[in-house]
């Protein structure tokens, strides 16, 4: 398995760099599923939020800047998603607090 932790070195890093987008969505995915159930759909990781929502996060570069999307789906609304910059964050756990907040609203 894939070691997904990112140390506050390693964070201070990212915030420079942007080649290691997979690692941080890898960690950002190991955290959620301490707190949601989640599935493989066409080789991308889906989590349950209620009976009819499901999330997955993305990755990407914007500019020099490396951003995370949580994706929503829900049977009777169209896609929706909210953007975090990793630039916007001193830690990793401060960055998923906010996620996580995110999903239980």
């Amino acid at each position: 398995m894939e070691n997904t932790e990112i140390t506050a070195t390693k964070w201070t890093e990212l915030l420079t760099s942007k080649s290691d987008i997979k690692t941080v969505k890898s960690f950002f995915e190991s955290k959620m599923k301490e707190h949601y159930k989640s599935f493989e759909k066409n080789g991308t990781t889906c989590f349950i939020l209620s009976h009819d929502t499901t999330m997955h996060i993305c990755a990407f570069n914007e500019g020099t800047e490396s951003c995370l999307v949580m994706s929503y789906k829900s049977s009777d609304d169209d896609d929706d998603g909210d953007q975090y910059y990793i630039s916007d964050y001193d830690t990793p756990d401060e960055m998923f607090k906010a996620m996580l907040e995110e999903t239980k609203s």
